[in-house]
């Protein structure tokens, strides 16, 4: 495991300490960067709230697209960063979900990243880092 990535027992941790609601989604995708040569990413909100008793930078959550050909492997996990997130708050935030395999899709769910999602979906470093650029706090 890479430094900059999160243990078992954070991922665990998290789970744990934040809920994690689906407020809506947008089927069509977007560009992250507008020098991106294709738009990859689709738009979405989700509401969180922090039950832990300490604030969180950073979140990894798992954005299933359900009902594509794929069926349950069709999901990416989304580092998010989320300073706004201090104790007890409830934030929403609306960010963009990269989709790595761009097949059509009847849903999304959202979940906290389990250690077994992560495993199977881990991050590069630079993926990691372009967290700030993914989001947007709203309230």
């Amino acid at each position: 495991m890479s430094p900059w990535e999160p243990s078992p027992s954070r991922l665990e941790e998290l789970a744990q300490s934040v809920t994690v609601k689906l407020v809506g989604f947008d089927r069509q995708l977007e560009r992250l960067y507008p020098n991106d040569f294709l738009p990859r990413y689709h738009r979405i909100t989700v509401e969180f709230q922090n039950r832990s008793d300490s604030a969180i930078e950073m979140l990894f959550i798992t954005v299933h697209r359900c009902g594509s050909k794929l069926g349950i492997e069709n999901f990416y996990t989304v580092p998010l960063h989320v300073p706004e997130l201090t104790v007890g708050r409830t934030a929403r935030y609306e960010f963009l979900s990269f989709d790595s395999f761009n097949l059509p899709f009847d849903n999304v769910v959202i979940n906290m990243t389990s250690p077994q999602e992560y495993e199977k979906r881990r991050l590069a470093k630079k993926y990691l880092e372009k967290a700030p650029d993914l989001m947007r706090f709203i309230s």
